[in-house]
């Protein structure tokens, strides 16, 4: 279920580019979410609670930058 969640939080525009995603998982769950394919959102913390792991993403940096690079003369 997170698993999916976490698809189409990916595929989705609800979610600002300073947003951040936090998943709660069973550990055991962890290898059925890291492999979700993302094209928006990477991996950016892990933290481990007993039973409960917490996993949070942030949109990719490059996705989220619309600075122009230009530079004044």
């Amino acid at each position: 279920m997170a698993a999916r969640a976490l698809q189409l939080l990916d595929n989705s525009q609800l979610l600002p580019d300073t947003g951040l995603v936090i998943i709660q998982i069973h550990p055991r769950e962890r290898s059925v979410a890291a492999a979700v394919p993302l094209t928006r959102l990477a991996l950016s913390d892990e933290r481990r609670y007993g039973s409960t792991l917490l996993m949070f993403y942030e949109v990719k940096r490059e996705q989220s930058t619309n600075v122009d690079t230009a530079t004044e003369a």
